[in-house]
């Protein structure tokens, strides 16, 4: 995870007890260091907030009993000064995946026992539940005021995978897919710009790899920017 400067990069490193250390190295290569020791439990995926100095991820805790780690919570750090404490009050409330929106205004998450997209505003306190089961993040538009997700219909015996956006202050969700029930779309992207949206899509059921396609931030003018069924393309990249 890079820093909102770009001048920092955040990684976790296994140790040999298979847990997971939070560490930080310069863009350059240079000043290799631990922001986080994390002797019983598994310390990954961190998200940095907008203003730098602090950074969400997520804490897997091991199991007593040696069962190995446990599910997913988030957990504030202090780049500066270490201190680590539960982004929730209740410490126990399970969450993966955190996402900034924008100036940090929003903070997106999954909610994995209630199979949701949390939109948390950090400012009011202010909760919006949108149901995902496909265990997918949530995407920001750069301005901090949309979030994409994905989620699946279905539609008799059969289903498909759609992206929504989210519209974070009116709480209205537009299908940027469309009426589309041949299509299994997931992990968009905005472009910097905003003005075009990067996402997977293959047909359900068929014997392809997931392609990379386009479109712009209303669901119109869908492009394919591959065809290569034999391949199965990662998440796109701005």
């Amino acid at each position: 995870s890079v820093s909102p400067d770009g001048q920092t990069i955040a990684y976790s490193v296994i140790r040999p007890d298979n847990g997971s250390d939070l560490f930080a190295i310069d863009s350059n290569g240079n000043n290799r260091r631990q922001l986080l020791d994390c002797p019983d439990a598994n310390c990954s995926r961190a998200a940095w907030s907008p203003s730098g100095s602090r950074i969400i991820y997520e804490r897997r805790n091991f199991d007593p009993s040696g069962a190995g780690a446990g599910p997913p919570r988030l957990w504030w750090l202090d780049v500066r000064t270490g201190d680590t404490v539960p982004v929730f009050q209740d410490s126990q409330w399970l969450g993966s995946g955190a996402v900034f929106g924008g100036d940090g205004t929003y903070l997106s998450y999954i909610a994995p026992l209630s199979q949701q997209i949390q939109i948390y505003n950090i400012n009011s306190g202010q909760a919006l539940l949108v149901p995902s089961r496909t265990g997918e993040p949530a995407a920001w538009s750069p301005d901090g005021e949309t979030a994409l997700i994905s989620e699946i219909e279905f539609v008799e015996e059969s289903f498909s995978v759609h992206i929504f956006a989210v519209d974070a202050e009116t709480s209205e969700i537009t299908n940027l897919s469309g009426e589309n029930n041949a299509v299994n779309d997931g992990l968009p992207i905005y472009s910097p710009s905003g003005d075009w949206i990067a996402f997977n899509r293959k047909e359900p059921r068929a014997a392809m790899g997931k392609q990379v396609w386009l479109m712009r931030p209303d669901g119109s003018e869908q492009i394919a920017l591959t065809d290569t069924p034999e391949i199965h393309f990662g998440q796109p990249a701005w």
